[in-house]
């Protein structure tokens, strides 16, 4: 399976351009499919994110492909504003009949897009898609000193579940592993529908 073509198509909502909303400052924003056209996008984001993955292109473009002859499940989506990128997440699972546990390989936001719900509205999406697909737990990890992901993540749900000492590099650094079960999730956007949906995003 690849990046979840089938599974997210154009779904429309509102964000906030400062961190809280009004009529005059919202701004729409399409949860669509990652594709190879974003990758440098992508990649700028992630560049402008220290905290984040730094990944090459051919990295990112392991997710948009099929994967052939595995139970191996990738996700690929972006969030796209005024025709362009200001966030990505990508997640794996691999069903092993027990835990099928997802996890989440990389998630970033722009800084101009940040406080606006847009990394929320990605976590939940990924967490929609491995709950549809019969995942039971998702983990991910963040560094110790990441403490607004760290907040995002534990009110969703997320919990320390240990801690890799060392694990990041410029600087090193720590991670702490979190998880949650994903059949506790109530999604603020969908991404099991083909049909377009209106409605506020979170504002975290």
């Amino acid at each position: 399976m690849g990046n979840g073509e089938d599974q997210v198509s154009g779904q429309r909502f509102e964000v906030a351009r400062d961190g809280f909303m009004s009529r005059e400052e919202e701004i729409a924003v399409v949860l669509r499919p990652m594709r190879a056209e974003d990758l440098p996008a992508a990649i700028a984001i992630a560049a402008a994110s220290p905290e984040a993955p730094q990944w090459r292109e051919a990295d990112y473009g392991a997710y948009l492909k099929p994967e052939v002859g595995t139970r191996l499940q990738r996700l690929a989506i972006a969030m796209e504003a005024d025709g362009r990128p200001v966030g990505f997440a990508a997640a794996t699972l691999l069903p092993d009949g027990m835990e099928n546990r997802c996890e989440l390989d990389t998630i970033a936001v722009d800084p101009g897009a940040r406080r606006r719900g847009v990394g929320r509205a990605l976590l939940e999406a990924a967490m929609s898609w491995a709950a549809a697909r019969g995942a039971r737990k998702m983990g991910l990890e963040v560094r110790a000193s990441n403490i607004a992901a760290q907040m995002l993540y534990r009110s969703l749900g997320f919990a320390e579940e240990g801690r890799r000492a060392g694990y990041y590099r410029n600087p090193e650094e720590d991670a702490l592993l979190l998880g949650t079960l994903v059949t506790a999730v109530s999604p603020t956007v969908s991404i099991s529908t083909d049909k377009e949906v209106e409605g506020p995003a979170s504002q975290c």
